[in-house]
């Protein structure tokens, strides 16, 4: 696996609140950081945009993101 993706989900992973990660981690039976790797693995550009310095994001909109992301919901349209 590409080091930069790894690290992008180790930076999400570390951004996000533990009891979040974990809640859907848990619901899909994977380790925190595996399912913050693969949300970076399937969305790259997002992932660069959230940790791009020029850009904002709020606790909130990483939230929604997240959630969003993980359950790969066809009408979600991310914030970051």
């Amino acid at each position: 696996m590409e080091s930069k993706v790894r690290n992008l989900g180790y930076q999400l992973y570390a951004t996000m609140p533990h009891s979040v990660v974990a809640h859907y981690a848990d619901q899909k039976q994977v380790s925190n950081v595996e399912l913050c790797v693969d949300i970076v693995i399937r969305n790259p550009k997002w992932a660069e945009r959230l940790f791009n310095e020029d850009t904002y994001s709020s606790l909130e909109d990483r939230i929604h993101d997240f959630v969003g992301l993980v359950n790969q919901d066809e009408h979600f349209v991310p914030r970051v």
